[in-house]
């Protein structure tokens, strides 16, 4: 061990700099691959936390070719016939997704909850654990009056979990509470439940026009999946034949009932375009293991390059001694050692960066204590680092006869430099890669952004209502005009260009048959948001149980027309819209129908058994100063909010909101970037380290150029001329590889960037520029010495 020690100490004091970097290189790929492998286990484990979940899955229809025909949701009559087809299937679950309400009053405290609908016990098909009461309390619910909380509900609303039989008042409804039947274990935070309070509720029985369940199911075993399937196929063909009028055989070819594990569900696009995808978790896997590997490529060639400066003395020690074998275990353990030595700091690393800012980058938690098996991981792939790295260069300063060695320099043999040409080679691919591929998620990025949408997303705010807001729209309209550069104001269902699917509606039947999607909106709307009308009329405010369409939904669907009903018994239509953007990029809706609907002044605030008022959409002029004019919204606003006033983060523009529907993307974009960045400072590193030990080596060669008449700038054109080559000949390996890296992640999009040539240029000159300013610098030194002291070292 001392002379591990003391072999070590002589050469990284000698090199201090550049030990320093191999170090630090090495700990930073540890950190990321930590990291990364923390968002990965938080995927790949997604709802894996319910019990048997290999049993465990959501039920979805196909019904036709089109987008708009997967039935997301479902009727419930048609989930519980479905149900009760197969004795395989040991229990199904009918609910409705979230609401979040900031409504609930305990010991005259507001809480707000997240809320899951279902019928009847509809929580017990997820087999929960039960910390008190029994969640089949839920069946007992006639229409939303008993509740099941998780254990962090319970102890933020009471203190205790020992709550079952207290009760929540509604904030808004005098003599409306909710019962708690039941308190659980949480979910954890990789489960979709995460965070739920569960509510029972029983309506729509017999309904099958209520499009508006999520459906799962337990079987007994998955092996009969495909039973169950068939038997299921044919029970939804005679549903549809009964209720739908589905008539022709081709139409029954085409229904389908899909069972999708509750664990693929996570990955699954079919319902969720921005969906992360095995292919994206897949791609952090590679991209942890390719920056550990360019961090063992470094350390393999700094090793490498000590040898000159290390033969000597190996050497010496044989003829005194020595075996090979002893030396080269003596070598690998000081490789191990300094690998070692980076994991302790990449712990320290990641430990100091979670309060910097690194824990916004994942999902999953990045503190150490949650992560004991990904920590033991990390340290294993240390110690084999260490092994595969020393491994080369431990028998290669060993395999010189000692006679051989002693008499001369061993400084740049051929083999050596073409081995560290090839290393350094590998980490110009993948920064190169790296860069083109970041650089095209950098232009879907910017086209997100700056599309033509169709209407005025960049001078509307979003402001998320309450009940008290959502019945004064009159009110706060006229408040708001007070407030200079406020034009109006209007309520909306939801906020175009930011999901993939909204309510979809059927109307019709037979050969005069429509689907489309359908947003309830005031009259307003169309100003506010600056949306062209091309024929008829926009609303005006006396309007009720109105439609305007777009063009596309005219060209598919000739019979419509203004002043005339979209279908026999339907409402009028009185104008088409110019086509717009209103889904996320994810999806191509540019032929796709949509129509805004006004309901009736009757039915102002409930519509079809629930509130469509949900969004508080104010246009300001251009020109005036944005948070300006945030402030005094949300201040004119809470004038009209009787309970706690509404939150300014609950306050944002339209282009704000459109960041948020690409918040999968956006986060794994940053992902990408910030590793790629690490890859390449690295890969920067390594070429700063052999640099300084190759000038060193060629001291002498570089004196005797400058006596016979070199320039300082001929030397550096020397060094740099190499890498030049390398660079151009990585790059050519490089591009198409990040161009088809890129080119897969943009198949998440429906409308896709233009690959610009321009990327490719400005990324070879990125990575050159940074490498040559490396290889410049580091040469400097040497090149600018006096040629006399350069010549006397040798």
């Amino acid at each position: 061990m001392k002379t591990i020690v003391r072999n070590f100490t002589s050469i990284f004091k000698k090199f201090v700099t550049a030990n320093l970097l191999n170090l630090l290189g090495l700990s930073l790929a540890f950190a990321s691959f930590f990291v990364i492998m923390t968002q990965v286990n938080y995927d790949l484990s997604y709802n894996k936390s319910f019990t048997e979940h290999e049993n465990l899955f959501r039920m979805t229809w196909y019904l036709g070719a089109e987008e708009e025909d997967y039935g997301a949701t479902l009727p419930r009559p048609v989930v519980e016939r479905l149900a009760a087809a197969s004795p395989h299937i040991t229990g199904y679950n009918v609910m409705q997704g979230w609401t979040n309400f900031d409504q609930y009053i305990v010991d005259g405290q507001e809480f707000s909850l997240n809320l899951v609908y279902g019928i009847h016990d509809f929580l017990s098909v997820f087999k929960p654990t039960v910390i008190a009461g029994d969640v089949e309390g839920l069946s007992k619910s006639n229409n939303g009056g008993i509740i099941v909380l998780p254990r962090s509900e319970a102890m933020r609303l009471f203190g205790t979990t020992d709550v079952v039989g207290q009760t929540l008042k509604y904030k808004w409804e005098d003599g409306t509470y909710l019962n708690i039947c039941a308190v659980i274990e949480d979910y954890p935070d990789n489960n979709f439940l995460h965070g739920a309070c569960f509510v029972g509720v029983n309506s729509n029985e017999g309904s099958y026009n209520n499009w508006n369940y999520d459906a799962y199911i337990r079987v007994d075993d998955a092996k009969n999946l495909p039973t169950v399937q068939e038997t299921l196929r044919k029970m939804l063909i005679d549903i549809c034949k009964e209720k739908y009028n589905l008539t022709t055989q081709e139409e029954a070819n085409a229904l389908q009932v899909i069972f999708t594990n509750v664990a693929d569900a996570h990955f699954s696009k079919d319902l969720d375009k921005s969906a992360p995808g095995r292919s994206s978790v897949y791609l952090l896997i590679c991209f942890s293991l390719l920056i550990v590997v360019i961090a063992a490529v470094n350390f393999m060639n700094f090793t490498l390059a000590e040898t000159p400066m290390r033969i000597r003395s190996i050497n010496t020690q044989k003829v005194l001694g020595a075996t090979a074998a002893k030396l080269r275990a003596s070598l690998l353990v000081e490789a191990v050692i300094i690998s070692l030595i980076a994991f302790m700091v990449a712990l320290v690393i990641v430990y100091l960066a979670h309060d910097f800012g690194l824990q916004e980058l994942v999902q999953a938690s990045i503190l150490l204590q949650d992560h004991p098996i990904l920590i033991a991981i990390t340290l294993a792939l240390s110690i084999g680092v260490g092994i595969l790295a020393g491994a080369y260069p431990s028998y290669y300063v060993t395999s010189f006869p000692p006679a051989l060695v002693l008499k001369g320099s061993f400084g740049l043999s051929p083999k050596g430099r073409l081995l560290r040409s090839v290393l350094i080679c590998l980490q110009f691919v993948v920064s190169f890669m790296l860069v083109i591929g970041v650089g095209i998620m950098y232009l879907q990025s910017y086209l997100i952004y700056h599309t033509d949408y169709g209407f005025d997303k960049d001078e509307v705010l979003v402001v998320a209502t309450a009940p008290d807001t959502r019945e004064q729209i009159d009110a706060i309209n006229a408040e708001l005009r007070t407030i200079p550069g406020v034009e109006g104001a209007s309520l909306a269902q939801d906020i175009l260009g930011s999901g993939d699917r909204y309510q979809v509606w059927g109307r019709g039947s037979a050969d005069k048959h429509l689907n489309f999607t359908c947003i309830f909106v005031d009259w307003r709307f169309l100003d506010v948001m600056g949306i062209e009308i091309t024929e008829g009329r926009g609303f005006k405010e006396s309007d009720g149980d109105v439609y305007v369409f777009n063009e596309s939904a005219k060209k598919k669907y000739p019979w419509l027309a203004v002043d005339q009903p979209e279908a026999d018994g339907g409402f009028p239509v009185v104008g088409f819209f110019k086509d717009i953007k209103y889904s996320t990029l994810r999806v191509d809706d540019s032929e796709l129908p949509i129509a805004f609907f006004v309901p009736s002044p009757a039915d102002k605030v409930y519509w079809v058994g629930g509130s469509w008022r949900n969004h508080l959409m104010v246009r300001v002029s251009k020109g005036v100063d944005k948070q300006e004019a945030k402030q005094k919204v949300m201040a004119a606003v809470n004038k009209f909010e009787k309970g706690s006033p509404l939150d300014i983060s609950g306050l944002r523009y339209m282009d704000e909101a459109l960041e948020n529907a690409y918040q999968q993307e956006s986060l794994f974009t940053k992902q990408i970037l910030l590793f790629s960045l690490l890859a390449i400072l690295i890969s920067i590193i390594g070429v700063f380290g052999l640099t300084m030990f190759e000038s060193e080596y060629r001291r002498k060669e570089i004196g005797i150029r400058k006596v016979f008449g070199s320039s300082t700038a001929e030397i550096l054109q020397m060094f740099n001329k190499r890498y030049l080559y390398i660079l151009l000949g990585c790059f050519v390996v490089a591009a198409p590889v990040g161009y088809l890296l890129g080119q897969h992640w943009l198949e998440g999009f429906a409308v896709r960037t233009a690959i610009n040539p321009l990327l490719f240029l400005v990324s070879f000159l990125l990575v050159t520029l940074i490498t040559m300013l490396t290889v410049t610098y580091q040469s400097w030194k040497n090149a600018s010495e006096n040629p006399v002291n350069s010549i006397k070292t040798e």
